[in-house]
């Protein structure tokens, strides 16, 4: 059984793996933090990890970055998904390097996501991480989310959240 589960997953190329395994919470954020590494190098494993989609994600990033030819409005591209990502938007930007650009969103996404949780207002801001401590506490408490109008804080709340309701008081 086992086996033939491993052989399944060699067989499944990195982008439907990580359809299937790293979409959601800190696995969508190790994902994204591994893409980053891949595209771009120099960036800090998350404190929360899924070392499987951090290296699917690593790879993603490596082959993006070679179909695309490394070329600048690649980068360019990656770096303005980044930014909307850090703003709490789930970016639709069109583009000539659209996958350059949604990549990069998903990092900044997941970014903002890592930063509320490890407190680091000076990266985020002291409402984010406000935000996530309320959703944190919500999420504990097992009550209904409330959400801010502003998508930065919606984002960082929603992360917290999503962490108090999977992991209990273990952060």
């Amino acid at each position: 059984m086992i086996r033939n589960i491993l052989v399944c997953l060699m067989i499944l190329p990195a982008a439907a793996m990580a359809d299937l395994w790293c979409s959601q919470s800190y696995r969508y954020e190790s994902f994204a933090a591994g893409m980053a590494q891949g595209f771009q190098g120099g960036i800090n494993r998350p404190q929360i990890l899924d070392e499987v989609c951090f290296r699917l994600g690593t790879q993603y990033g490596q082959e993006l970055k070679k179909s695309e030819g490394n070329n600048s409005r690649c980068e360019a591209a990656f770096n303005d998904g980044i930014e909307e990502g850090m703003r709490g938007v789930l970016g639709t930007h069109s583009t000539d390097s659209f996958n350059c650009f949604q990549a990069g969103n998903q990092y900044g996404l997941a970014h903002l996501s890592i930063s509320a949780r490890a407190g680091q207002s000076e990266e985020v801001g002291q409402a984010c991480v406000q935000a996530y401590k309320q959703g944190r506490k919500d999420g504990l408490n097992h009550l209904v989310a409330t959400l801010s109008l502003d998508d930065k804080e919606r984002t960082c709340y929603l992360t917290g959240h999503n962490d108090g309701t999977l992991f209990g008081g273990l952060l």
